[in-house]
């Protein structure tokens, strides 16, 4: 069956016989043109499955004239004709050769042609049933990616379809399932013929089965049966109901198999040879359930159709599994009577190890039954056979096929070690292609920094020359004044003027070196301020500032500074003669959210009676003061207690 499959997959032509009629036109039509390539290599295709001599005909023609001399497709086509007279006559590595002098004159860099791969993807398949793994992987890899390529097309398809299941077949030997079911389960998308689909559905069945999950197996299995009952393949769909009743066996399920065989007996479809293949799995769930009556049933059924048709090993393995049964019922003399029977049948046709089990059984029997004669008798003969065909050659040919198992089994792991190394390849560049956006963008960050570093150093330097400009201008204007004292006997107002430019520059000042948004803290600004006036006084004037750290906006500060500066100013020209220990308290706390409060008080001589500070503004200080309170929706209030004191209300939203 194994050879079949591989007709099927390894070869399109294989999967429709060629009508017979095709073959006999196409014959005739070479008959008057004997070296028309095309002719030639389209009758080769022709008779592939009808007459595989002539196959070889055509194959031995195709060597002689060299296939490399072909023009276009006819070159490859010409080889898969060759490898496919070889497969015909089983001769893998003759059909691997063919393949490889195919291969060779093409470049594996340029733009192959669908015929070209499929010789990548034929070799590939060849490697694979000849145990080479690690190349049949490489083969079909490197056809899965140039068939890919390929535009899309029926016939491209279905070959992309074919690369996969062999790609799957590779896996399935290796063991990895996962990747098997993954390659199978692709092909099925690209695959359109019924039959391919059916074996590809098959091979997903075996790798459950497998992975010992027979509940999925029977599924696959029993769709892949249908598929290949609807096509009219009998032997596949034959060889599906194997399996499916094998699925049904492993999982212990005796009824389901028994249901499986009456139903496809009632149809018809199983042939006498494989119906006692049925009763013995059933007979085999049905002991190991020790349900021996109706093991006993299934086995005289299946004792019945070996005997019929003369299947002499079958038959012994039968009776053998009978008087085992037998012997668990402690009926010793049925069960020697089976056990004799089938030593004779393996005698006859020499069966070493079936003979010897039913020796060792039968000599295992007497013992029980303290016969030591016979028990003895037969366990000589058992000796005396394996001594007799356990001879050198054959321990040589053990020798051979285990070396043989061993190397394949090394070749099985170098293969998958040559997978995970590629699939570590594949991470190791996604890895390095990781490193390097990551790199480029912290190459970007760094540099984004950078130019914001330089920007803040350009706002820095901006911010100082436009402070430095104010300032400059500010002492221009002072300078302006003091010279107008000194020519024009103004030097009371020019001071004033002076004091004011002053609480707007110490402002300025303040906003550059700490300031944060266009903020500053009110207590450090009235702070400075308050220490320049007792600097600045000439009767030594006590000024005390009781306020909390409080961000406000420039605008806002400026107004304050500008209002207790007014009201400082007069209150040491006017407040303190003949007052000892002269002092100010400045005071400001917020009323809510909304109003700030603003106190001046003196300790001096208070106002005169009945002052009105909206009727009698004697100066433009006061006026001033009145102005800015103004701006701020506020209020001021004067009174007198034990000097004069200002409140000031100021709304700050």
């Amino acid at each position: 069956m194994k050879f079949i499959l591989a007709l099927l997959l390894l070869f399109p032509a294989f999967l429709v016989a060629q009508p017979v009629s095709k073959a006999d036109s196409i014959k005739k039509l070479l008959d008057k043109a004997p070296d028309d390539i095309s002719l030639l290599i389209e009758y080769g295709d022709a008779v592939k499955v009808t007459a595989p001599q002539e196959l070889f005909k055509v194959a031995d023609k195709i060597r002689l004239l060299d296939p490399d001399k072909f023009e276009g497709k006819n070159r490859p086509k010409g080889y898969m004709l060759i490898a496919a007279a070889y497969l015909r006559q089983n001769k893998w590595d003759s059909v691997i050769i063919t393949l490889q002098k195919g291969i060779a004159g093409i470049s594996k860099n340029s733009k192959l042609t669908l015929h070209e791969i499929i010789l990548y993807t034929a070799l590939g398949q060849a490697k694979t049933f000849t145990g080479d793994y690690r190349t049949a992987l490489e083969t079909l890899n490197f056809s899965l990616e140039k068939l890919l390529a390929l535009p899309a097309s029926p016939e491209r398809n279905k070959e992309t379809g074919k690369a996969y299941i062999f790609t799957g077949e590779v896996y399935k030997n290796l063991g990895v399932y996962a990747d098997a079911l993954k390659n199978y389960q692709e092909a099925l998308t690209y695959i359109t013929d019924p039959r391919i689909q059916a074996s590809c559905t098959m091979s997903i069945g075996d790798v459950y089965q497998l992975e010992k999950q027979y509940a999925f197996a029977a599924e696959r299995h029993s769709l892949a049966m249908e598929k290949f009952r609807e096509t009219g393949s009998v032997p596949s769909e034959q060889l599906c109901l194997f399996k499916l009743g094998s699925d049904y066996f492993f999982d212990n399920k005796p009824e389901k198999l028994d249901s499986l065989f009456k139903a496809v007996s009632a149809k018809g479809s199983v042939d006498i040879i494989n119906k006692d293949l049925y009763y013995v799995m059933a007979a085999n769930v049905y002991t190991n359930r020790k349900d021996y009556a109706r093991a006993n049933v299934y086995l005289d059924s299946a004792i019945q159709i070996q005997e019929e048709s003369g299947l002499t090993k079958d038959l012994g393995i039968s009776l053998y599994k009978k008087g085992k049964i037998a012997e668990s019922g402690n009926d010793h003399k049925g069960a020697e009577k089976l056990y004799l029977s089938s030593v004779a049948m393996f005698d006859s046709i020499k069966s070493l190890f079936d003979w010897q089990q039913s020796l060792k059984s039968l000599a295992n029997l007497y013992f029980k039954n303290r016969d030591l004669d016979n028990g003895l008798k037969y366990t000589a003969l058992y000796d005396s056979i394996y001594l007799t065909y356990i001879n050198a050659d054959k321990v040589k040919a053990i020798t051979a096929q285990e070396v043989k198992y061993e190397t394949s089994l090394k070749e099985a792991i170098i293969a998958n070690q040559d997978i995970e190394i590629g699939r570590q390849k594949e991470r190791n560049r996604w890895l390095i292609a990781g490193s390097a956006v990551a790199l480029l963008v912290i190459l970007l960050l760094s540099w984004l920094y950078k130019r914001i570093q330089r920007q803040n150093k350009q706002i820095q330097a901006q911010k100082q020359e436009i402070l430095h400009n104010s300032r400059n201008n500010i002492q221009q204007l002072i300078s302006i004044f003091s010279r107008q004292a000194e020519t024009e006997a103004l030097k009371e107002n020019s001071i004033a003027n002076q004091e004011r430019l002053y609480t707007l520059n110490l402002l300025n000042k303040l906003l550059y070196e700490k300031g944060e948004d266009n903020q500053a803290d009110i207590k450090e600004y009235l702070t400075q301020l308050s220490t320049a006036k007792e600097i600045g006084c000439v009767n030594a004037v006590k000024i005390n500032v009781e306020t909390p750290h409080l961000k406000l906006k420039s605008n806002l500060l400026k107004d304050i500074g500008l209002i207790v500066n007014e009201l400082t100013t007069n209150a040491i020209k006017y407040a303190f003669p003949g007052i000892s220990n002269p002092s100010i308290a400045i005071t400001v706390n917020m009323a809510d959210d909304q109003q700030l409060k603003l106190q001046v008080k003196d300790n001096g001589k208070g106002l005169p009676e009945n002052f009105n500070l909206n009727q009698q503004r004697s100066s433009f200080g006061l006026e001033f003061v009145n102005d800015l309170v103004a701006q701020h929706r506020g209020t001021i209030n004067t009174y007198n207690n034990n000097g004069t004191c200002f409140d000031i209300s100021l709304r700050i939203r």
